[in-house]
């Protein structure tokens, strides 16, 4: 009876907790203010964005720029390819700027061999 009831303590809680109402318009992790409307979405442009499959998953990557090839990749167990969006936007001026949303990451997907 004890674990039923701490059970189903643990799930309102964890239910409440979750259930944040908000008004303010999403942020990416480390994004100090919303996006402007007229910027470039990095890790969610059509226009630049295109898919290479590595195993049974696709990996997506955006191409900004022209010059020689750079690769920027986003780090660590969490990011995405919009928080580079400083870097990426210094870098394309100069070089060509290849973005790639590491596997499970953004668009890409996780698929289902084991990561070698």
């Amino acid at each position: 009876m004890k674990s039923l009831l701490f059970s189903t303590f643990l799930f309102l809680s964890l239910d409440t907790f979750c259930q944040t109402e908000s008004s303010k318009p999403l942020r990416h992790f480390m994004q100090p203010a919303p996006s402007a409307a007229h910027a470039v979405q990095y890790g969610n442009n059509s226009q630049a964005g295109r898919y290479v499959k590595a195993g049974d998953a696709k990996i997506y990557y955006e191409v900004y720029g022209k010059g020689k090839p750079i690769v920027v990749l986003h780090g660590g167990i969490f990011g995405s390819t919009y928080e580079m969006h400083q870097f990426i936007d210094s870098l394309r001026k100069k070089f060509q700027v290849i973005a790639i949303s590491t596997r499970g990451h953004g668009k890409s997907e996780l698929g289902t061999e084991p990561i070698t």
